[in-house]
């Protein structure tokens, strides 16, 4: 089990003090600066098999593989290019969390588990 708490900054965003360059980092960086908290067709892309294999945002790029996705960093220019491997299903349900448990109640402290390939989001203020 991996947990990465995530605080809620003066700006109303959420950061993290940990090292972020592992599979769980490039999760957090897709829903904290890819997702946010404003409207997203992510869920839309994810589920579409008519929307193409792959496409990214500004630091992580999404590929689809079956019933895969593939997430990874845009910015990694290192020789290691760590990938995030979920289901569909299981990232639309983080999307859907992230939006009702973070963006709705914008909470002081966060925390996303990765207990195998089940992943949750867990508030606390």
């Amino acid at each position: 089990m991996k947990a990465i708490k995530l605080q809620l900054s003066f700006y109303d965003s959420y950061a993290c003090d940990q090292e972020l360059d592992d599979e769980m980092g490039i999760l957090v960086s897709f829903l904290t600066s890819e997702v946010r908290c404003g409207k997203s067709s992510w869920e839309d892309w994810i589920l579409d098999d008519r929307q193409g294999d792959g496409t990214s945002g500004n630091i992580i790029y999404l590929e689809k593989e079956n019933d895969e996705i593939y997430l990874g960093d845009l910015l990694n220019l290192s020789e290691k290019n760590t990938e995030l491997k979920i289901s569909r299903r299981q990232l639309v349900q983080l999307i859907y969390d992230w939006k009702d448990k973070v963006c709705k109640t914008m909470p002081k402290e966060v925390t996303i588990i990765r207990n195998g390939n089940d992943f949750t989001i867990e508030t606390k203020d």
